[in-house]
């Protein structure tokens, strides 16, 4: 990171006030106990998607309780290793987390394991996500699953209960999918979104089949939503009044984190965030020994944040992802 602030420097991108603004602010920030808290965060989500995709009550924008660190929260179709730890590093203050006990599913999970859909690859095609659940009520939700066949086999699919028969059953309009798309669960999400958006459910269904699947692209997603996550915690911690204020303001005072309805650039017009701190931030990401992101992100190119046009009029009209999706390179 110094290596890349001092070319910064010479190019004159950045000052040495912003250099040792950066440097001090990311070392309060990423602590390793914070780093724990986080990873720990992380494999809690990935377990919870994995054995319990279709939970009633497990509804998306990811609830986290008051002063503990934000976990990336539905993330449904995440692969993202996490890492293992023999030992893990002594922390202090670190929140007990207490899942309850699971409720009956119906018919086995997807994943493309033995025991399982042995057509789709992941289990995110045969999982709802809470936020569509929330729409139409979880005893309509309880009803429909229900209803569905133990025996079910289609073109080798095993189980019944997948996001498209969803979606159709419930009468969901175009409208109300590309905002649940992109507003709400755009980071869980990793197949042909650009099929389901212009209603063909046989490509979005094949997306998502054994051999079609980009596993990396999954990660890669989920890498971009811990980055959104590692930025809001930045400002929390930053000891700036006004980016406090704004984390409390994008996270519901820490309670949720829905990194879906926020840009990365609306963040740095907001603050004066610069660029060598966002490449900070994504650097702790890509190499911190708990996350193991470092060749699961996206190559990113902030420069246009900070160009005289900037991306005002991309905020202006697109939905917040798709202008961090600008930023990949």
């Amino acid at each position: 990171m110094k290596k890349d602030m001092q070319i910064l420097k010479e190019i004159g991108e950045i000052d040495d006030s912003s250099v040792a603004e950066a440097e001090v602010r990311r070392k309060s920030r990423f602590t390793p106990a914070r780093l724990t808290a986080v990873a720990a965060g992380l494999a809690l989500a990935v377990a919870i998607g994995a054995l319990v995709p279709r939970l009633a009550g497990n509804h998306g924008g990811g609830v986290v309780g008051p002063n503990v660190d934000p976990p990336v929260t539905d993330v449904g179709t995440d692969t993202t290793d996490v890492g293992t730890q023999t030992e893990p590093p002594e922390t202090t203050n670190t929140p007990v987390v207490t899942e309850p006990d699971p409720p009956e599913t119906k018919g086995p999970m997807g994943g493309g394991e033995e025991g399982v859909c042995p057509l789709h690859d992941i289990n995110a095609y045969h999982s709802i996500p809470g936020s569509l659940i929330d729409k139409v009520g979880e005893e309509n939700f309880q009803a429909w699953l229900d209803s569905l066949p133990d025996d079910y086999d289609k073109d080798g699919c095993t189980d019944a209960c997948n996001i498209v028969d969803f979606l159709i059953y419930f009468n969901f309009t175009p409208e109300e999918i590309e905002e649940f798309v992109y507003k709400e669960e755009y980071y869980s999400l990793p197949g042909d979104i650009d099929a389901l958006l212009r209603g063909d459910y046989e490509s979005f269904e094949k997306s998502f089949r054994i051999g079609n699947y980009s596993e990396k692209f999954a990660e890669q997603l989920s890498s971009e939503r811990a980055l959104k996550i590692f930025i809001l915690e930045y400002l929390r911690d930053s000891g700036n009044q006004e980016w406090i204020d704004l984390y409390n303001e994008l996270t519901q005072n820490g309670k949720r984190y829905d990194v879906d309805t926020w840009s990365i650039p609306e963040i740095v017009y907001k603050t004066d965030l610069t660029q060598a701190e966002l490449e900070a931030i994504l650097e702790d990401l890509q190499y911190n020994e708990f996350l193991n992101c470092s060749v699961n992100t996206f190559n990113y190119d902030f420069s246009p944040i900070y160009s005289e046009e900037g991306l005002h009029k991309e905020i202006d009209e697109l939905y917040p992802v798709l202008v961090d999706k600008l930023l990949r390179r």
